[in-house]
Formats: structure tokens, C-alpha cells, sequence
């Protein structure tokens, strides 16, 4: 019984250090109103996501990786209303 509580706390405890993937990050995105996000896919998002997080991997820039994954983060965690205010913009990150 307690060998499972553990793997139980060791699983949630995994899932919680996550990052979002970019297409996690782009159905958020896309499925804010508030966003002029109309003209772009699932797709499309995701593949442009997908290029900038290589491009940061390819400079081995951990400042910009880190941001990245904070940006995708809180993208995940804040509210249309907060995205379209500014919530999650960094001037550091190239925007997709």
C-alpha cells in the first residue's frame, strides 16, 4: 500500500516539473477570443512554436530556453483576459 502511495506522489510530483508542449501552449492560445488568433491553425502554431524553441536549443542559450519555457508555462496558467493584457510577454522572446 505504501509502496503505491509513492509511486502515486512520485508520478504527480514528475507531471508538475512539465513543461507545456508547444501545441498545449498554441490550443491555450487559440482558443482565446480575446487573441486575433483567427487566421492561424493548430498547425501552423505548433510547427512555429516547435522552430523557435530548436532555434534557442541551437544557440545553447539558456536565458532564452528558460524564458521560453516560462512563457509556455504561463500561457497554461493565466486567463485569455491576462494573456491579451500582457500577462506572459517577455521583450526578450522572439514572438511567434
Amino acid at each position: 500500500m505504501m509502496r503505491k502511495f509513492l509511486s502515486m506522489a512520485s508520478l504527480v510530483l514528475i507531471g508538475l516539473g512539465c513543461e507545456p508542449t508547444c501545441e498545449q501552449t498554441c490550443q491555450d492560445l487559440l482558443a482565446c477570443d480575446e487573441l486575433e488568433t483567427d487566421r492561424m491553425a493548430l498547425d501552423d502554431c505548433t510547427a512555429a512554436c516547435v522552430v523557435q524553441q530548436n532555434l534557442y536549443d541551437d544557440w545553447e542559450d539558456a536565458e532564452l530556453q528558460d524564458g521560453f519555457v516560462d512563457y509556455k508555462r504561463c500561457v497554461s496558467e493565466t486567463t485569455c483576459d491576462g494573456i491579451a493584457s500582457g500577462e506572459c510577454y517577455d521583450e526578450e522572446l522572439y514572438a511567434w
